[in-house]
């Protein structure tokens, strides 16, 4: 799969630029766009060489070699910002989970304070009951 310019598309099917672009819209041939180029994808392994194809080939090469530095940086860059934010979301999660546990070790305490009331309050009915069975 090649993907050609449309003034190399043109060049090598001996036709104009107009033509190829008119061939675009009605939809007979597939393209692709790159930084606001169209390129049109063929399986045509027949290209043209001549001195301007392999001027737009090597401009379009070093315009392509660029972009993907630029993009490698953005990359490097967005990476970077993702493992700030995931450092800063490991801090909130430890922060979360210590107050979980605070809170739950609260409510453990509670529930043995709650579990001793209850027991005192079953020994004092329990009391209350004999001392009247005492005095009848």
């Amino acid at each position: 799969m090649i993907k050609l310019t449309v003034q190399q598309y043109a060049n090598e099917n001996n036709t104009n630029v107009q033509q190829v672009y008119r061939r675009i819209k009605k939809g007979d041939l597939t393209t692709t766009k790159v930084n606001g180029k169209t390129l049109i994808v063929t399986n045509s392994k027949r290209v043209k060489k001549n001195d301007s194809d392999t001027q737009s080939n090597s401009s379009l090469e070093e315009f392509l070699i660029q972009d993907n530095k630029t993009l490698k940086k953005q990359v490097k860059m967005l990476n970077k910002k993702i493992d700030k934010l995931n450092k800063k979301l490991e801090s909130k999660n430890d922060k979360v989970e210590q107050t979980l546990l605070t809170y739950i070790s609260e409510l453990k305490q509670l529930q043995v304070e709650h579990r001793i009331k209850d027991d005192v309050e079953i020994v004092t009915k329990k009391k209350k009951k004999k001392s009247k069975k005492d005095k009848e």
